[in-house]
């Protein structure tokens, strides 16, 4: 099953630093650091905790999901 991690970091170099470990391990295919937005809404929020989520990926391109396999560990 693939899923669409979102999770909140407090900095940039945080991100990058779990961005490196995740694909390293094989536990994410690729990630997406957007610091500009993440500051913006961590600013402007009025929620204490972060919201982190995952969701299911019920279907995509079989090539994208191929490229996923590939790259990814899957227990």
């Amino acid at each position: 099953m693939y899923q669409l991690i979102i999770c909140n970091c407090p900095d940039q170099t945080i991100a990058e630093q779990l961005a490196h470990q995740l694909v390293s391990a094989r536990l994410a295919a690729c990630v997406n650091i957007l610091p500009a937005i993440e500051d913006t809404i961590k600013r402007l929020h009025p929620y204490e905790i972060p919201e982190i989520i995952a969701l299911a990926i019920a279907g995509g391109s079989d090539d994208y999901l191929k490229w996923m396999d590939s790259c990814l560990h899957i227990a």
